[in-house]
């Protein structure tokens, strides 16, 4: 038997969390609205610690601004209309020179 887990919206966390802050008992929510104890603690958690319920990206951090990938990405787009697609080296190596004008580096000599 295969079982899924739970979806719990941002809406419904944070109802959760304002019960709980108001003086409930987290056993008491957790029975009221069949939500494991464990769960609701790391919503708690994530709260005290994030100040936040929205859903976080996965992966690791990005290096560029959002203005740079941007970039990126429809430099990569223009490319493919015109007839000349791009690989991953090429790509990895445009991603480096905007990372270096980023920091404010020279990209090349002069």
């Amino acid at each position: 038997m295969v079982t899924t887990r739970p979806y719990y919206s941002t809406e419904t966390k944070t109802a959760v969390v304002a019960e709980i802050l108001s003086g409930a008992t987290v056993a008491d929510v957790a029975t009221q609205r069949r939500i494991l104890e464990r769960t609701i603690r790391k919503w708690i958690a994530k709260v005290t610690k994030e100040n936040s319920l929205e859903p976080s990206r996965r992966g690791p951090k990005l290096r560029l601004p959002p203005e740079a990938e941007r970039h990126i990405f429809e430099w990569v787009v223009g490319r493919q209309i015109v007839g000349y697609p791009v690989d991953r080296t090429v790509i990895l190596k445009k991603a480096q020179e905007v990372s270096l004008l980023v920091a404010g580096q020279s990209v090349g000599p002069g």
